[in-house]
Order: structure tokens, then C-alpha cells, then sequence
């Protein structure tokens, strides 16, 4: 059984301090202290798990209703809704939003990060082994959202180099062939005009 000292009638009342200045300091000193090496701590971890990005990205994805844009900016691919990325290199994402906010998510490899028109974000994301991962929009944006799911795809370094370089042939194939098409339709064009002023 705890006991508690009771006043008793008759007795005076305990003297009153007028405060210590040495324990002030202590209880108000080590509380900062703690809070001091605590900010220290998370504004480092902050900056070793999330890294400027550089200047120039590596890949910008580009979120669409209801679908996701991506661009090699070394190698100008363009593919849509499947980002392939080499195994074992850290590469910069730039995300972008073309029409309405967006919220890319991987939940293997990275964490959530929202797209908003006209103000770019950043990320670096890296896989340590082959295998396909199902990326998501985590953010409501519109009457499809549900479906705008996507893949990313991570590959050895030399099978994603023979896939960047087929996506370039595709997309100089492509080219090419609207390039015939402008061309020869500029000539039909100009065969017409020709004709009609004669």
C-alpha cells in the first residue's frame, strides 16, 4: 500500500522556492538537445534516400487519362504504359502530368510521387534483379482511373540495351514512312495546283 503525506490542521504551509536556475536549464537543455540530434539525423536520412536529381533525366514519364508516356531521352524510344529499365543502375524518373493530377507508384521499387501539370517531379528508382513489376496511379483521375495500370519491366543490362535499340528502329521506321506520306502528298498537292493554273 502506497503512503501519501497528508496536511494535517494546524500544521504550516511548505515554504515556496522561488525557482532553481541550474534545473531550469537541465530540463529545458537536454529536451532541445534531443530534438537538435534528432533533426540533424532525419534531415540527413532525407538527403541520402532521395538525391537531387541531375540536370538532365534519364526517362520522363508523362501521365495522360488514362494511360502513361514514356520517353529514353538517350536514345528518343517512345513506348506507352511498359518502362523498361537495366538492372543494377540508378535512374532519374522526371514525371509530368499532361492533363490532371496523377500519382505514379510502384510498390516494389518506389515510393508514391504525384504528377502535376507544369511542375515536373523527381525520382530515382533502381531494381537489384530481373523481373516485371505492376505500377499503378494512386491518385482519382477520372472516369478510367481504375484501368491506368502499367508495367515495368527490369532487364539485364545487355537485353535492355537490344530492347532500347528495337524501339528506336520502330520509331525511325515510323518516321520514315510518315515522311513518304508528307512527301507524297506535297507532290500530289503541288501536281494539282500546277494543273490548275494551266
Amino acid at each position: 500500500m502506497l503512503c501519501f503525506p497528508r496536511w494535517r490542521d494546524g500544521e504550516r504551509d511548505p515554504e515556496r522556492g522561488q525557482g532553481n536556475k541550474i534545473i531550469e536549464i537541465v530540463w529545458t537543455g537536454i529536451p532541445f538537445a534531443f530534438v537538435a540530434v534528432l533533426f540533424v539525423l532525419s534531415a540527413r536520412t532525407m538527403g541520402i534516400s532521395d538525391p537531387p536529381p541531375p540536370p538532365k533525366p534519364d526517362v520522363v514519364l508523362i501521365g495522360h487519362q488514362w494511360w502513361w508516356e514514356v520517353r529514353y531521352m538517350n536514345s528518343v524510344a517512345v513506348v506507352a504504359n511498359e518502362i523498361h529499365i537495366p538492372v543494377g543502375k540508378p535512374l532519374a524518373l522526371r514525371l509530368d502530368a499532361a492533363d490532371v493530377l496523377h500519382e505514379f507508384w510502384v510498390p516494389e521499387l518506389a515510393r508514391k510521387i504525384k504528377t502535376v501539370p507544369g511542375h515536373p517531379n523527381h525520382i530515382w528508382i533502381q531494381a537489384d534483379k530481373p523481373g516485371t513489376y505492376l505500377g499503378f496511379c494512386w491518385e482519382f483521375c477520372g472516369t478510367q482511373h481504375a484501368w491506368m495500370h502499367f508495367l515495368l519491366v527490369t532487364d539485364p543490362q545487355a537485353e535492355f540495351q537490344q530492347w532500347e535499340q528495337a524501339q528506336r528502329a520502330v520509331l525511325f521506321r515510323s518516321l520514315r514512312r510518315g515522311a513518304g506520306i508528307v512527301v507524297q502528298n506535297v507532290s500530289e498537292s503541288s501536281a494539282t495546283l500546277i494543273a490548275g493554273f494551266s
